[in-house]
């Protein structure tokens, strides 16, 4: 079965979607805005009318007009300017396909748990150096951040397996079968840990796909990013985001985060049992004497006999310095309000 990877991987790969129409025999070639744009336009048409916020949205989100590149972090007046003379009826159908754009861009969050999963978004990953690829407008969408942070999670749990696995070749020297224990119930975790991941694939795709039977509190779901609908929704909008509260958007890539933090810290209780089981062997006491998350180093191996093939392992710190960049800190927010004279200021 093919699976519907296309405007995930194009999210993830360019950062935003496309979308090719005509209008009174124009090419246009509309995009997808990023959420830092979308609050941009929102605070650019703050006491405007909802006409201009609308010309606001549809300036940024073209793309190409007749086969010309509009590539831009900023919008020129004049594009502004042009916007402004296109017919009503226009305004309103390009403004239509952009909230198409946007609809398609929040049905992807179902998917970017079981995307990550797959092997090409593994290989993505590290052809782009462990980093989300760049894009000309320099800004990340809210798929891309959490495409990173869950696969900063699974190359720590690497490093974790690594590191274990060469605390286990230790172990193996003085008690083999005390190992072999161990080592079975490895072969089974991971034989879970597979069947997990195969299954959380499904379900993503059926979730996307509509074939999924939701729980009441996910019938309540509604679109991620959305463009406002009225003049009254754009206000809301506005006074919402001056005053520091999170988006939709915003709620669930940090929801997304608070789960990968719960993840290390089940896996960090996991490998420090692991450990311990190991510590407990008869054969193997006083090897492995730190109470603290420490596997068996390069000059562990070595002084064991074990000089072929040894790698040199991270420290725990370095394992977990991205982690903490990306997981161990919330995002701060309500850096702006309106002021006496109602100009917007930055704490």
């Amino acid at each position: 079965m093919d699976k519907p990877y296309d405007d995930i991987q194009e999210l993830v790969e360019i950062g935003y979607l496309t979308h090719n129409l005509v209008i009174q025999g124009v090419p246009i070639i509309l995009r997808s805005l990023f959420p830092q744009e979308a609050k941009e336009i929102t605070l650019q048409s703050y006491g405007m009318s909802f006409i201009k916020y609308q010309q606001y949205i549809v300036a940024r989100s073209l793309f190409s007009v007749r086969g010309q590149v509009i590539c831009e972090r900023w919008v020129s007046p004049e594009l502004v300017a042009l916007v402004e003379t296109l017919p009503s009826a226009i305004l309103s159908r390009l403004y239509y396909e952009i909230q198409g754009l946007l609809s398609r861009y929040s049905r992807c969050f179902k998917l970017v748990e079981g995307f990550s999963y797959e092997p090409h978004s593994r290989t993505l990953w590290f052809s782009n150096g462990r980093a989300i690829p760049k894009n000309p407008f320099g800004l990340e969408n809210g798929i891309q951040q959490l495409w990173q942070v869950l696969n900063h999670y699974d190359d720590l749990r690497d490093h974790h397996e690594e590191n274990w696995s060469n605390t286990k070749f230790l172990g193996s020297a003085f008690s083999p079968k005390g190992l072999k224990k161990i080592y079975q119930k490895d072969k089974d975790s991971k034989r879970e840990e597979k069947a997990r991941r195969e299954k959380k694939i499904q379900e993503c795709i059926a979730k996307y796909l509509g074939h999924y039977i939701p729980t009441d509190q996910e019938k309540q779901d509604t679109p991620v990013l959305v463009s406002a609908k009225s003049e009254e929704e754009l206000m809301e909008e506005y006074h919402r985001w001056i005053r520091g509260e999170k988006d939709r958007h915003d709620l669930i890539v940090d929801d997304y985060k608070n789960k990968i933090r719960q993840k290390m810290a089940d896996q960090k209780q996991e490998y420090e049992d692991k450990l311990s089981e190991l510590e407990n062997l008869e054969e193997t006491r006083g090897i492995f004497a730190s109470t603290q998350l420490a596997p068996a180093t390069k000059e562990q191996l070595e002084q064991a006999g074990f000089r072929k093939g040894v790698r040199t392992l991270q420290g725990e710190s370095q394992r977990n310095r991205l982690y903490n960049r990306y997981l161990g800190n919330d995002e701060v927010h309500g850096d702006f309000y309106v002021g006496s004279d109602g100009k917007v200021k930055m704490r």
